[in-house]
């Protein structure tokens, strides 16, 4: 799954599952920086008295300073287990998209690939089979991925950001974030599983399996989207 936000164009937020737009969205009302400043969090929401977690697996999770194009998502898709290009490259990976800032491939570590923006792991969390190579394995009470706050992904001070990963849940039916810059008082911008969340323009009804995105802008305006239910199940 992916979210993509050039914030120039009417047409450019996107919500992509198995590399196709499911969702389009206009980001040209969100005025300022968007808040990307704080702490990345995989797999967690810190909330004061509202925590939460993901279950399942996260695997090769990126975050790009701009927004990408579906024909390159729908490339990092096709390339399905062999992932993108590392050093040495196989032949059949696809090469990381231009604008890449930080990338966690986890492989048994939490380093990342890129920028030297490393993670650190939060709770219980595992290694488990991955749709390229290993991944984070979470479960929904304490385990997450944690990144420290830095410039390189402070994406929302840029024209748009990509946020992309593989993923499976073991549960679609309640509320799971997926990711989200948050300092642990506040939250930025961010991407859960979300059944029910009311959203301005969902394009059908919520219920088990819809993405929520709340795109924050840098005066404290929340600018929620969100799909159909169904966008997303387990095991797949």
């Amino acid at each position: 799954m992916a979210v993509t936000v050039d914030r120039d164009s009417p047409s450019g937020g996107k919500l992509f599952v198995d590399g196709q737009v499911i969702y389009n969205f206009d980001p040209t009302g969100v005025s300022g920086n968007l808040v990307n400043n704080d702490v990345l969090r995989i797999g967690q929401h810190a909330a004061p008295g509202d925590p939460s977690y993901f279950p399942g697996v996260i695997d090769d999770v990126a975050i790009y300073k701009r927004a990408l194009s579906t024909a390159e998502i729908q490339s990092i898709y096709n390339a399905g287990s062999a992932g993108k290009c590392t050093t040495p490259a196989t032949e059949v990976c696809t090469p990381a998209p231009a604008g890449i800032v930080g990338w966690w491939p986890a492989e048994t570590n939490a380093t990342d690939a890129v920028s030297g923006a490393n993670a650190t792991l939060q709770g219980n969390v595992a290694y488990a089979t991955g749709e390229v190579g290993q991944a984070f394995s979470l479960n929904s009470s304490d385990a997450a991925v944690v990144i420290p706050a830095s410039a390189q992904l402070d994406v929302g001070n840029a024209e748009g950001l990509t946020v992309e990963a593989w993923i499976n849940p073991t549960d679609v039916s309640d509320a799971h974030p997926l990711f989200e810059w948050n300092d642990g008082n506040y939250w930025g911008v961010h991407f859960h599983i979300a059944p029910g969340q009311p959203t301005a323009g969902s394009p059908g009804p919520g219920g088990p399996g819809q993405l929520y995105a709340n795109v924050v802008d840098i005066n404290g305006g929340w600018h929620q989207l969100g799909s159909s239910a169904g966008a997303v199940a387990t095991g797949s």
